[in-house]
């Protein structure tokens, strides 16, 4: 799995040769895909590598104006440790504002096709392991321990052309109420911000626009 995610980045930056000096259009559709670390609370000695390719995300994004946009998502991870013999399940949705960093740090005075965005915002989530807990009754999804979220993270980016880019994420995320360890051990006193973890992926993304004349239509008045 190391090599998996050594040999993404490596794409990642062979692609550089081919970028071009374009604007991205406005709305995006992109998948990431990379590892996690840093996970706390966790029991277990054993914890996740930042190599291992075991996050995958989903995401949409619409820039409001040059400066400002919004971004939908959600990421599936699965959390592999040595306290049990499956592997933590862990779903999270989540809503995001985008700030187009690159622009008001002027790295086009470095490259017209460098980039970065920075996204901070709130979701909810849930962890889980199939037939641990057969009796636990949940709020939601039956066996599962819910969660909310909010998070924060930088994501730079390198644009093939004015409809692809490449980019590289890393983001860390704040778990609230959540009542496991990530590992699914024993049940813990809720102290507001109860877990966290870190992921880092690289991803390819699709941008286009509605409407040539009108790149922003959200701003219509």
């Amino acid at each position: 799995m190391k090599k998996i995610f050594t040999l993404s980045l490596s794409i990642v930056f062979a692609l550089s040769a081919f970028a071009q000096s374009n604007d991205l259009k406005p709305f995006s559709i992109g998948f990431n895909f990379g590892g996690q670390a840093g996970l706390t609370p966790l029991e277990t000695n054993e914890t996740p590598k930042i190599y291992e390719p075991t996050v995958f995300q989903l995401n949409a994004k619409g820039m409001l104006n040059e400066t400002w946009g919004v971004m939908l998502g959600g990421n599936y991870q699965f959390i592999n440790t040595e306290s049990y013999d499956k592997p933590t399940n862990h779903i999270r949705l989540f809503a995001h504002g985008v700030m187009n960093a690159g622009q008001l740090m002027n790295f086009e005075s470095f490259s017209e096709s460098l980039g970065m965005h920075v996204h901070a915002g709130i979701g909810a989530g849930a962890i889980w392991q199939p037939g641990r807990f057969p009796d636990a009754d949940s709020p939601l999804f039956n066996q599962a321990d819910e969660f909310f979220t909010w998070g924060l993270g930088i994501t730079p980016y390198m644009a093939i052309n004015d409809q692809w880019a490449v980019n590289l994420d890393y983001s860390y995320t704040f778990h609230v109420v959540q009542t496991r360890p990530f590992d699914m051990g024993e049940l813990q006193e809720s102290n507001g911000i109860d877990a966290s973890l870190m992921t880092l992926t690289v991803g390819v993304s699709y941008h286009f626009v509605f409407n040539e004349d009108n790149p922003y239509p959200l701003l219509d008045e």
